[in-house]
């Protein structure tokens, strides 16, 4: 289990290198289809899929692994909960 989770934390971390800048599908969706100004902005410990006080991609990785332990936190303590 200790691998899956290294590996998990390695391809986040990783993929944020090759991540593209342009916006993704709901976005893009949201631009054509005129309502992406309608949108309002909510405070987010990783809004932008990065974290505020890192610049530049290593923010996006340590996001993404951020991301990937608190999942598995989550998923671990509702297991350990559900067992009982």
């Amino acid at each position: 289990m200790k691998k899956a989770i290294l590996l998990a934390c390695l391809i986040a971390g990783g993929a944020a290198f090759f991540a593209s800048t342009h916006p993704d599908g709901l976005d893009k969706f949201s631009e054509i289809a005129g309502f992406s100004s309608r949108a309002s902005e909510h405070i987010s410990i990783m809004s932008g899929y990065s974290l505020p006080w890192i610049s530049g991609p290593a923010s996006t990785a340590l996001a993404g692994i951020t991301g990937v332990l608190f999942i598995t936190a989550f998923f671990f303590g509702l297991r350990k909960l559900l067992s009982r």
